[in-house]
């Protein structure tokens, strides 16, 4: 009886040393694209940085995974009366300040409004259409919904915002 326990025993660990050996790192592979002035690098199973020039400086999106740099970029395309508008807000997420730049935007009286996840204003600035900056240190730490709004406050567009 013994023998046939010392036996089973031995089975049982040669089993699990080849299960437990099975795991394996697995490495991904990539490569770096360069079209224009845009440069796209990826990993398989990471993330997608891009990098351009916007309104004279460089923009990074990291859409997600490991290789993340030191601040993301939020940069949307969008239409507004059949002229393509691009907008960039940056840092996202931010500590003490977010700047957003545009271009295509010619509308009069704009703004931009900060809202909490429970809807209450939080920040509300006028915003040339340009570039601006808006002043988030007295925000506390979570999620918040930026909007852009024309002169009579109707909302344009929405964005995330995540305050560290």
């Amino acid at each position: 009886m013994k023998k046939i326990k010392y036996i089973l025993f031995i089975v049982w660990l040669i089993i699990y040393a080849k299960f437990a050996s099975a795991q394996s790192i697995v490495s991904a592979g990539g490569n770096v694209k360069q079209v224009g002035n845009t440069t796209i690098a990826y990993t398989i199973g990471q993330s997608t940085i891009a990098s351009g020039s916007f309104s004279g400086g460089n923009v990074r999106i990291v859409t997600g995974g490991f290789e993340q740099p030191e601040f993301f970029s939020s940069v949307e395309v969008f239409e507004i009366d059949g002229k393509k508008v691009e907008i960039v807000i940056s840092p996202n997420p931010a500590s003490d300040w977010l700047r957003i730049t545009s271009e295509g935007l010619t509308q009069q009286g704009l703004s931009v409004t900060i809202t909490d996840i429970k809807g209450r204003i939080v920040k509300n600035q006028a915003y040339d259409g340009v570039e601006t900056t808006i002043d988030i240190q007295s925000l506390v730490q979570g999620l918040y919904i930026l909007q852009l709004n024309n002169a009579k406050l109707d909302v344009l567009k929405n964005f995330k915002i995540l305050k560290q």
